[in-house]
Order: C-alpha cells, then structure tokens, then sequence
C-alpha cells in the first residue's frame, strides 16, 4: 500500500516537471520566433535605409559634378540614381539639363518628354522641353507646351509672357493679345506689356483698348513724351478733344520743341472749335518743322472754317511744294471749295451759278484721292453730294462756263 502511494507521488511530481518542461520550451519556442520576425524587419529596413543612403550619395556626387560643370561625370551618377528610384523628379531635371549643357540636346529632349510622362503636372519640365523647341527652330511645339504651362499655371506672369512672344514671333499677334492682357491683369505695373499691347490694338484697330492702354502707360509714366504724344493723338481721333489738348499743353512744357504735340494741340483745338487758337500752335508747328505738308494743310482747314478761303488756299498751295501728291492737300482743297458754295445755296436747296461751279470744283479735287486708303471713304461721301450740284447740258451757262474759272483759283 505505501508502495502505491510512493509511486503516485512520484508520478505527480514528473508530471507537473513535465509541464514546467514543456511549457519552458513553448515559451523558447515563442521567443525564438519572435526573435526571427524582428530580425527579417531589421533586414528590409537595413536594405531601404541602405538604399536611401545609395540614392542621397550618388545624387550628392552627381550634382557636385553638375556645379562644377563637368556633365560627362554628373550623367552616369544621376541615371544610376534613376536605376535606384525612378521616380526621382530632381534626378530627371539635372540629367536632362546636363544632357542639353553638354550639347546633347536629342537626349536632353527624350529625357524631358520621359519626366514628363512621369510628372505630367510639374511646370519647370514643360518649360525646358519648350526653349528646346525655341532654339531648334520648333516654335509650333513650343507654343503647345507653353499653353500647357498657362492651364497648370495660369497666374504665372513670366510664363505668360514668354508664350504671348513666341505667338507674336510666329506672327499669330491677334492670338497673343488676350495673354498680354493676363500679363498685365497680374501685374498691372508692367509697363512693358501694355507698350506691346498698345501697338497690338493699334494694329488691329482697337481704339478703345489702345485708349484705355495708353491711359495706364501714361499714369505709369507721366515723363514719358512719346507715351503722352500718342496719347494726346488717340483721345483726339476718338473725338475726345478736351482730354487731348490737356495732355498736349503738358507734354509742351515738357519738351517744348515738339512739333507734333503743337500740330496734334492744334488738330484737339480744331476739334473744339477754337480755330484761332488751333491755327496760333500750328504756326508754332510750321516753325519748328517747315517740311511738313500736314501742318500747312491742318492751317487750311482751320482758315476753311473761318471763313478766310484765300489764306486757306495759300497753306494748301505750300503743302503742294512740298508734295504735289500729298492725299490730305486734295481733301482740304475740296472742302475748301465745298464750303465755298455753300454761299451760294438758297434755303430751299436751289444752287446758283456760281455754286455749281464751285461744287465742280470740289468733286474733281475729291475725285483724285478716291482710292486713297486713308480719305478715300470720305472722299467718295463728298463726291456724291458735291455731285448734285455739277453743272449739266440743261444749265443755261453751261458752254460759256470759262467765265467763272477764275472762282476755282
């Protein structure tokens, strides 16, 4: 009996040995495979750390060699930084410039069109890719990615500019002023792109825009004589006189030898009907520049609508020896002679002799400049309603007309 109680004594004490045992050798277990799966992390981690060192030591050489200009040693040490991350959007711009510095500037291209493909959205490449184009002569591609610059970058002002350039280059102007005109919606201090967009406008006729343009210019740069002279010349051709002789009289103290503001004050001073005072600074014109035919016939007209037709005959005789062929000289001359006539139109619209020669007179000096690109339209205009008052055959004087030549002096 006491022999079976020694044994189950035994045989509990091996047991509970046996499970402290096995439950050691689970827990070696356990912390051996724990042990294994921080070592297999450490190792990634090593390898990435070890290839970000990698990748930041040759960048670092590649671009010590870049600095110092030395292309063909920079090339190989960015491309490997590619090889170890493609992605790497620095290591493609310095590649492809260290390409285009050394001559190459195929690879540079194919390079750029590659980060492109990479980075679609990044602005520096498109603009590499397109003074790639510019110097080979490719304007047409180069526009293309400059517009693709102008939808990513809308408010970047110098990108707007070069693409506005480049389309005036190609002799696409009409396209380029909407650009200009963001140009200076950005920074309205350019002076420069209003000074191109004022001759845009000018070119195709928009008085208005070129007007407004020229009014910045002017508040921009109040010292500017050739600015305020075509700005005086602009307000007086869309009928704003007043403001044009404001800006003239300026400009005259100014730079008191200018001969255009005095015959552009005297054109604003016309168009206000001061014509004493127009014809006092045209005769300071004729002074300052006694080779100029407009001014004598810019006296005429003003003589014309004083009533004083012998002196405004005079002038139109002076801008004739100095250009027989002058087109204004012809039209003044018309209108001389027109209003002339006038004197001799009843109220109920019957014409005397005299009148009708006159109004002959008239449409034959009109008749000259009909094709004259610049007073051809009015020309025309007068000649039709100088032409009612032609003498005909049913004119009782008609075969003895010579007698009334001398009114045609």
């Amino acid at each position: 009996m006491r022999k079976q109680q020694v044994n189950f004594i035994l045989y509990g004490i091996g047991t509970i040995f046996l499970i402290g045992i096995l439950s050691c050798a689970s827990t070696q277990m356990e912390y051996k495979t724990e042990e294994v799966e921080i070592s297999e992390a450490d190792t990634l981690e090593a390898k990435k750390a070890e290839m970000e060192f990698e990748i930041k030591k040759k960048f670092s050489t590649a671009y010590e060699y870049y600095k110092m200009k030395n292309y063909p040693d920079a090339i190989p040490h960015f491309k490997r930084v590619l090889e170890l991350k493609p992605d790497h959007r620095d290591a493609y711009g310095f590649l492809a410039d260290s390409y285009c510095s050394q001559g190459d500037t195929t690879q540079g291209e194919k390079t750029y069109q590659e980060a492109i493909s990479r980075f679609p959205d990044y602005v520096p490449f498109y603009m590499a890719l397109g003074y790639i184009y510019e110097e080979k002569g490719e304007n047409g591609e180069a526009i293309s990615l400059y517009e693709k610059v102008h939808e990513l970058s809308p408010q970047k002002e110098n990108n707007i500019l070069r693409l506005a350039n480049l389309l005036v280059t190609e002799g696409r102007e009409e396209e380029a002023i909407p650009f200009y005109e963001k140009a200076v919606e950005i920074n309205p201090e350019n002076s420069a792109a209003q000074a191109i967009l004022e001759k845009l406008y000018a070119q195709f006729g928009q008085r208005e825009e070129r007007l407004k343009t020229l009014e910045r210019l002017h508040q921009l740069k109040p010292q500017d004589t050739e600015i305020a002279l075509k700005l005086g010349k602009a307000y007086a051709e869309v009928g704003k006189y007043a403001q044009a002789a404001e800006v003239l009289k300026e400009l005259i103290k100014l730079e008191p030898q200018n001969f255009k503001a005095y015959s552009y004050l005297g054109v604003a001073l016309h168009g206000l009907k001061r014509y004493r005072e127009a014809i006092r600074f045209e005769k300071e014109a004729a002074k300052l520049n006694p080779k100029e035919p407009k001014i004598y016939c810019d006296l005429a007209s003003a003589y014309n609508m004083l009533g004083n037709y012998a002196q405004a005959k005079t002038y139109v005789r002076k801008a004739r020896r100095i250009n027989s062929h002058n087109p204004y000289s012809f039209y003044v001359m018309g209108e001389i002679y027109e209003k002339q006539a006038q004197a001799y139109l009843s109220p109920k619209g019957k014409m005397k002799i005299e009148g009708k020669v006159l109004s002959h007179c008239a449409y034959r000096e009109f008749q000259k400049i009909k094709t004259d690109p610049q007073w051809g339209s009015d020309a025309r205009n007068k000649m039709e309603y100088n032409f009612q008052f032609i003498p005909t055959s049913q004119d009782s004087f008609f075969y003895d007309i010579s007698k009334y030549k001398d009114l045609c002096k």
